[in-house]
């Protein structure tokens, strides 16, 4: 049994791990802050005792920090590197084997507004499907030649964020060989 104590840290000390297979892409952080700032933190994140690196709870501190919160409930675990880093794979698999029930789910949402939608993580057209209440508009094919236009992306953002973000696009783009992923930056305006 691993032992654990309950404390609130500054939330700039929290570090994430790494190693976290979690992305979390800029809506749901979005999510993620409007909740914390209609209903606070509601459970604490989890980190080890010993360096303060996050277990469970990486979307969360990013929000957190995005807020501008100055500090968490934080779950400190006495443990390893390898079981913190077993803990935190659980966590996610759990998550993802459980599914939700549709008709409860909508039942609860027939009880918010369109406002708190996103506290609780959903978006307004998200609800309209749950709730049968959105129209498919009729999708026409128009027959076209060989299109050989090519695409570009822009990803901004500060600079100590660079390698995670490009790490992140090559790993998102490997089933997409014929896309190529660079990268460069700007300076200050002068």
């Amino acid at each position: 049994m691993i032992s654990y104590s309950d404390k609130m840290i500054p939330t700039r000390q929290l570090r994430p791990n790494p190693r976290n297979p979690r992305i979390h892409p800029a809506p749901q952080l979005k999510m993620l802050e409007e909740s914390l700032r209609r209903d606070g933190q509601t459970k604490p994140v989890l980190a080890r005792q010993e360096n303060l690196m996050l277990i469970a709870g990486h979307g969360v501190v990013a929000a957190a920090k995005r807020l501008g919160l100055q500090e968490m409930s934080v779950r400190l675990l006495d443990c390893d590197q390898a079981t913190a880093d077993r803990i935190m794979l659980a966590d996610n698999r759990f998550s993802d084997l459980s599914s939700p029930d549709e008709d409860a789910v909508a039942e609860l949402l027939k009880e918010l507004s369109a406002e708190e939608f996103p506290t609780v993580g959903y978006t307004e057209t998200e609800v309209e499907k749950l709730l049968g209440t959105y129209e498919e508009l009729d999708v026409f094919e128009i027959k076209t030649s060989q299109v050989d236009d090519e695409f570009w992306i822009t990803a901004r953002g500060p600079l100590k964020s660079q390698a995670e973000v490009l790490a992140r696009l090559k790993t998102l783009l490997n089933e997409y060989p014929d896309v190529e992923v660079s990268l460069g930056t700007i300076g200050p305006e002068p």
